[in-house]
């Protein structure tokens, strides 16, 4: 997967889908970056309000005002338990020695901070007060290849798209996703209907305009946690607020139904009859690769 990295404009001094690596002890926002140093690029924290970016090496931390952001939409960030480490964790650099190192994140006097993870020795190492301090406990951060979307209709449907799962006459419910009133929805695509439906304040509306999900990877996880989406969770797109929507199934009346997840609400909000439908018990698409 190729990674974006962008240098700040006066204009846009941050790149569009930045990605955000936590923030300082006042909350001015941190993200991820690298800058250039002694031959290599290094991983740096970048802080927009001091319109610099930090590196650690060999111990000190080192100011730089040339540098670059990551951006883009398929990154997370995963806790790493001992001994674990996610396939499609982002690896940025080695040790001397050869070891890879990680880009990862953690707690330091209330800041949270980007820096190196050293996977074979468990310790992530941030600039921080003009030194480079270790932490033990971190998050990773982790990238999926991108969602292939096509626009196809239902009497053309892809060979690869992704099933949501069978109604009761043992005809596939597509995932797929639409476009309404400036926001990119997860969708249940129903050949039979001869179009898709997606949720919309409360209602669930009909569209002929939509696209299948399409590839391989793709599986479903139940949602055993309300408040943390499982690794590789797969989004739609954003609302009009930026905010991602991920994409979840649920049954009602024993039939499968696609529909849209919000993080911070803790339910699937799935079309359905006419109206839109909330439920609690769902499991969430996610990918694999």
């Amino acid at each position: 997967m190729k990674h974006h990295w962008i240098a700040p404009t006066s204009s846009r001094p941050i790149p569009a889908n930045a990605v955000v690596a936590g923030y300082e002890a006042d909350r001015s926002p941190i993200y991820v970056g690298r800058a250039y140093h002694e031959d290599q690029y290094l991983l740096a924290k970048v802080i927009p309000s001091k319109n610099c970016a930090y590196v650690s090496v060999e111990g000190c931390e080192i100011a730089k005002t040339d540098y670059e952001i990551l951006a883009g939409e398929n990154y997370r960030w995963f806790e790493c338990f001992v001994g674990t480490m996610p396939r499609i964790a982002m690896q940025f650099g080695c040790m001397p020695d050869g070891e890879p190192l990680y880009i990862g994140r953690g707690h330091l006097d209330g800041s949270l901070v980007v820096g190196k993870f050293d996977f074979a020795n468990r310790l992530l190492y941030i600039p921080f007060n003009g030194e480079e301090r270790s932490i033990e406990c971190c998050e990773i951060l982790t990238c999926f290849s991108p969602p292939r979307w096509v626009a196809e209709s239902v009497k053309n449907i892809p060979k690869d798209a992704v099933v949501g799962g069978q109604i009761s006459s043992k005809l596939n419910v597509y995932v797929g996703r639409a476009f309404n009133e400036g926001e990119l929805l997860p969708a249940k695509i129903l050949p039979k209907a001869g179009g898709a439906y997606v949720c919309v304040a409360g209602k669930d509306v009909f569209t002929m305009n939509f696209e299948f999900l399409t590839g391989d990877g793709y599986s479903w996880v139940a949602a055993k946690h309300y408040y943390e989406l499982p690794l590789g969770a797969v989004s739609s797109g954003r609302t009009k607020d930026g905010e991602l929507v991920y994409i979840g199934r649920g049954h009602t009346n024993g039939e499968p139904c696609v529909g849209k997840i919000y993080p911070t609400e803790y339910a699937l909000y799935v079309p359905y009859g006419g109206k839109e439908v909330r439920i609690r018990d769902y499991d969430v698409l996610v990918r694999n690769k």
